[in-house]
């Protein structure tokens, strides 16, 4: 019996150093637009936090045999309320460290999908990092109806002859949250980003409300594809839910494939087939069953599925 006690303390032991690697106190884990620190409480660890605009919220990870398996749950656990902040009540939770990238985040999964990440990160500066994932949307190079170039590379810009200079911008706030407004040399553009490119108009700020307005017409944008698609960020890096949330379902359906269509996946819907087959870097190869994503693609795949599976009237689309 006492060899049995002993065992048992070495493996809880062994378990508690494991949680403590894995998701030490004090720690900062990301989804992008919101912020958590964790607390070892025992049987569970409690993530609070919060967002730009608010804060003192969160949600507990429960314990499993595996240091790397965890059950979500609320802080509240005699709430009838199945929401949990970063998912639903009795979601799976995987700790993931990627070797390769040196990635360390939490999978949460609904119906054997990842449906949001959080990612561990050193850095104190939430708002840095939602700037980040809106100027990456962004990037790329447009021409107007006029052909005049447009191009955005990581808080820079040239609007063709409204801004004719490469020049620094930083978004437009609405209640501390940066919203799609470009502020650059004291003028203000209102964006709205579309599956061919973008409309841009001037944006009208009211004071009194702390508010942006659509304003003059200026320009319709097309997407000019140097060989990579319309979201070649899905490739690229890993993201969160939020990064997705404001598109359209049929856009949604087209990045999500798009990850697939620049490994060459043979697509049998027509509409997939026309849209893909008329561009110039889509060379689909002979099967499928060849073709591996990443990590981070499979993981984006998954998301976008998550997103797509979420009843419109629950879904809030950026629309002109």
């Amino acid at each position: 019996m006492k060899r049995i006690l002993f065992l048992a303390a070495l493996l809880l032991a062994f378990c508690a150093s494991a949680f403590s690697q894995n998701i030490p106190n004090g720690s900062r884990w990301y989804t992008g637009g919101e912020v958590f620190v964790p607390t070892d409480k025992g049987d569970y660890i409690e993530f609070m936090g919060g967002s730009l605009h608010e804060g003192g919220y969160g949600f507990i990870l429960k314990k499993t045999e595996s240091p790397d398996e965890f059950i979500l749950g609320q802080i509240d656990e005699s709430d009838d309320f199945d929401y949990a902040i970063v998912g639903r009540r009795g979601d799976r939770v995987r700790f993931v460290y990627d070797t390769k990238n040196a990635w360390r985040f939490l999978e949460v999964y609904q119906n054997n999908l990842v449906s949001e990440i959080l990612f561990r990160d050193e850095v104190d500066e939430l708002y840095y990092k939602v700037i980040m994932h809106m100027e990456v949307k962004l990037n790329g190079e447009y021409v107007s109806e006029k052909g005049e170039s447009y191009v955005f590379d990581y808080g820079k810009c040239k609007l063709g002859s409204f801004v004719p200079q490469m020049s620094s911008f930083s978004f437009g706030e609405e209640n501390d949250m940066p919203v799609n407004v470009l502020r650059i040399n004291g003028e203000f553009f209102m964006y709205f980003l579309t599956l061919e490119g973008m409309k841009l108009y001037v944006a009208d700020f009211d004071e009194q409300n702390d508010s942006y307005s659509k304003g003059k017409f200026l320009a319709n944008l097309k997407w000019i594809d140097k060989g990579e698609g319309r979201w070649p960020w899905t490739s690229t890096m890993l993201i969160s839910r939020g990064m997705v949330t404001q598109y359209s379902k049929k856009d949604l359906r087209l990045m999500r494939n798009e990850i697939l269509a620049r490994k060459g996946w043979v697509f049998q819907s027509k509409d997939l087939k026309d849209y893909f087959g008329s561009k110039s870097w889509y060379h689909p190869g002979e099967d499928n069953s060849k073709i591996e994503l990443s990590l981070s693609e499979s993981i984006v795949v998954d998301l976008i599925k998550s997103e797509e599976a979420v009843p419109d009237e629950n879904r809030y689309v950026l629309k002109d």
